[in-house]
């Protein structure tokens, strides 16, 4: 997993088509979000239906890469917008942190805090 990270960290776009290949063989759920989150950061959206499964999980984890990724797609959708405010509406702090980045990335307003309406 370190290397797929590695390869969309470095930004080398050919890579992608190697990430692309992996992509269709990988059968780990967590290997195939370390491709779609790579692939994001090269610009390519192939995982782009994978990330918005991911941003929809119950599991914490699952869902904070899959928001980071659809920031990274920069697609904005209705369906994008309510999961990434309902996801800045968490108590987990990281998840809000995630939500927040890729609201700005998209152009997404949140609503304020309750703590800050009065």
């Amino acid at each position: 997993m370190a290397a797929i990270k590695a390869l969309g960290e470095i930004g080398n776009p050919e890579a992608v088509k190697t990430l692309e290949n992996l992509l269709e063989k990988e059968k780990s759920p967590n290997v195939q979000y370390a491709l779609v989150y790579s692939l994001a950061q090269l610009g390519s959206d192939k995982g782009f239906g994978m990330a918005l499964d991911a941003a929809k999980s119950e599991n914490i984890e699952t869902k904070r890469n899959g928001i980071r990724a659809l920031g990274l797609m920069k697609q904005k959708t209705k369906e994008i917008e309510n999961i990434v405010i309902e996801a800045s509406k968490s108590s987990n702090r990281g998840l809000q942190r995630d939500a927040e980045a890729t609201a700005s990335y998209l152009g997404i307003r949140l609503p304020k805090p309750e703590s800050e309406k009065k």
